[in-house]
């Protein structure tokens, strides 16, 4: 059971701030009351924006430590954020990416011909789901077959 988790916070001033917690909504809780982080204390209102499940807390607290440390600059967590479907707007707040709009945004990525179960493992949407996102997005010209069995976005 997955009870410690890694989240990430978007504070008032459009700022992220990564942590581990046991007890999500607690911990937001807290941060909006002042008692979190002296981090978010400062940045109030946040609002979290993602979170990830874990079976034990060194885990979870790895991969705090990993979005704090290794990504270390705005740019990468963006970036790490995108690639898990959220798209932080430079003027406060977030967009959630639905899955045909995750499957558009790999396509682009690849940036060449690729097959629905690599798109598939990339977003990590079921292959079924993917097949379908790619029809509409076939039927609305956003992308194309070059050859059998293989998709390309349509620059």
């Amino acid at each position: 059971m997955a009870n410690h988790y890694f989240y990430v916070l978007l504070c008032a001033d459009n700022t992220l701030y990564g942590g581990y917690t046991n007890d999500l909504d607690k911990r937001l809780a807290a941060h909006n009351a002042g008692q979190g982080a002296k981090y978010t204390k400062a940045r109030r209102p946040v609002e979290m924006i993602y979170t990830e499940a874990f079976a034990d807390k060194s885990t979870a607290m790895k991969r705090e430590y990993w979005f704090k440390e290794t990504l270390k600059t705005r740019p990468k967590k963006l970036k790490f954020l995108k690639e898990n479907g959220i798209i932080v707007k430079k003027e406060g707040g977030i967009i959630k990416m639905d899955n045909q709009t995750k499957v558009l945004e790999a396509f682009k990525a690849v940036a060449g011909p690729a097959r629905p179960g690599e798109i598939a493992e990339t977003t990590e949407i079921d292959k079924k789901e993917v097949s379908k996102i790619i029809k509409v997005l076939k039927e609305n010209g956003e992308i194309f077959s070059p050859k059998r069995c293989f998709y390309q976005y349509k620059a």
